[in-house]
């Protein structure tokens, strides 16, 4: 059993313009694409909704009722939702401490399930399957090796089982690479800005190679569809997707979308990832994964679309709503040429499966109240990059610049270092980065990192980018991610 970590009492918001009901609820746990999109389609259908998350979103799906606390806190979840219809486990937890997490968020969906008697629909991927040969089935057996896969595959194996023998009614659906806005996706904030504005792009994996790709719309769509038929229930099921493309295929496709010529598309060298696996933990992880780009990985989702009718989004359809979401002006950044130590940046962000890009403000920004200004937010969401040195070794400190570091609590972190403050001197040689521009990753040395609780209560965050005027749009879990940083309260 997983020893879950313990918590503070759910907060609860009120459905907004709508009065709180008795009537079962759709319950989904957690609010990032996917879950945005389950949210929508359920309100637009009129189902009660209940979104569970860690902190509260900075935008609220109207409709919709939200609950901020932790499936630690089983109890006080029961209190807050005495009823459910069915349980969309949308939960995204940090890439590296899947072996951590997803144990219990399993254990814990299954109780509320057994509690409640809702149905449980997880999204999940295609990790389980492990190095099988395209095309992907439903019904090929979970053998993947590598630790990651392993969780996936027992999270469902523990679930099917509690399936058969009537004690929870569950469905998992399974999604290929996601095509969406934003960091999440290999074909968002990396791709479309750069395509807008004729710029070459550069992509981890083989370029060449087929692969299936899937709209995040088309997950919630299959997630909702197979929760409330009973056909659905007792397997698992592949999201209808599209006809297999490569990554050079898409980027010129959403060229010819979005009306503006080809670029460049090649792949990032594999002795540049090989060097950041070197130092970076979750890059170690993410290469087990290479394989799904080393050959085709194709997806076989004929079977949901024979059983519920449902089909694909177009796949032209798709690409033209993921060019308008940067074409309105949204989430463009900066385009322009990259100063070295912001590509070293952007080469490491790359290979640690960071799928976003750094943007460039209008002047240099070398405090957080300065990065703050130039972007339009409040100086607590930026995270700053603080070398400190622990026994005199660096120790980097992601703190959230709306407050100041109290060395006591990071010598705590560490175990009872002796904390000092690293002069300008210490932090280019252990960085190699400028103050004011060191960035979480591509350091010059390896070194512990602690990333501040305080930036999770954001839905985004900023970092240095690798240069005084260079930012990148982050998340708390992604810094966690990409450091392989342990969480740490370090303000006073």
């Amino acid at each position: 059993m997983v020893t879950p970590p313990s918590v503070c009492r759910p907060h609860i918001s009120p459905r907004n313009s709508m009065s709180a009901t008795s009537e079962p609820e759709h319950v989904i746990i957690g609010f990032g694409n996917v879950g945005r999109h389950v949210a929508r389609q359920l309100i637009d259908d009129g189902r009660a909704v209940t979104i569970v998350t860690r902190s509260a979103p900075r935008n609220p799906e109207q409709g919709a009722r939200h609950v901020v606390g932790s499936l630690a806190d089983l109890r006080g979840l029961w209190r807050s939702i005495p009823s459910a219809d069915v349980i969309y486990n949308c939960a995204n937890p940090p890439y590296q401490h899947w072996w951590r997490h997803w144990p219990f968020i399993t254990q814990a969906v299954n109780a509320f399930a057994q509690s409640t008697g809702a149905v449980i629909a997880t999204v999940s991927n295609l990790y389980g399957y492990g190095r099988a040969r395209s095309p992907l089935r439903e019904d090929l057996a979970l053998r993947a090796t590598f630790r990651n896969g392993r969780i996936r595959a027992d999270a469902w194996t523990e679930t099917l089982q509690l399936h058969r023998k009537g004690l929870i009614r569950a469905v998992e659906v399974r999604a290929a690479d996601f095509v969406c806005p934003g960091p999440q996706s290999r074909v968002g904030d990396r791709v479309v800005p750069r395509v807008l504005s004729g710029k070459a792009v550069q992509l981890l994996g083989n370029v060449t190679t087929e692969h299936s790709w899937t709209f995040t719309a088309d997950v919630a769509r299959a997630l909702i569809t197979a929760a409330n038929d009973p056909r659905g229930l007792g397997r698992a099921w592949h999201v209808p997707s599209n006809p297999a493309r490569t990554q050079t295929q898409v980027v010129n496709d959403i060229a010819d979308v979005a009306g503006v010529k080809h670029v460049k598309v090649s792949s990032l060298s594999a002795s540049t990832v090989g060097l950041v696996s070197l130092v970076n933990p979750v890059v170690r992880e993410l290469r087990e994964t290479d394989y799904q780009f080393a050959r085709p990985f194709i997806m076989d989702s004929s079977a949901f679309t024979s059983t519920f009718g449902l089909e694909p989004t177009p796949w032209r359809t798709g690409l033209a709503d993921l060019v308008a979401h940067y074409d309105n002006g949204k989430d463009m950044g900066d385009v322009t040429d990259y100063p070295e130590s912001v590509e070293r940046f952007r080469a490491a962000l790359h290979a640690c499966g960071a799928l976003g890009e750094p943007i460039k403000l209008d002047e240099n920004a070398h405090t957080a109240t300065a990065a703050a200004e130039g972007l339009g937010i409040s100086p607590a969401q930026i995270a700053n990059s603080l070398v400190f040195l622990a026994d005199g070794a660096p120790v980097l400190v992601m703190s959230s610049g709306g407050h100041r570091v109290d060395p006591d609590k990071i010598s705590r972190a560490l175990g009872g270092a002796v904390i000092t403050k690293a002069n300008a001197d210490d932090v280019r040689s252990a960085t190699g980065y400028v103050i004011g521009g060191v960035s979480p990753v591509g350091l010059a040395t390896t070194m512990p990192t602690l990333v501040d609780t305080k930036l999770a209560e954001f839905d985004e965050v900023w970092s240095a980018g690798g240069h005084p005027a260079w930012v990148y749009r982050t998340t708390f879990d992604e810094l966690v991610r990409m450091t392989g940083g342990t969480p740490a309260s370090v303000g006073e």
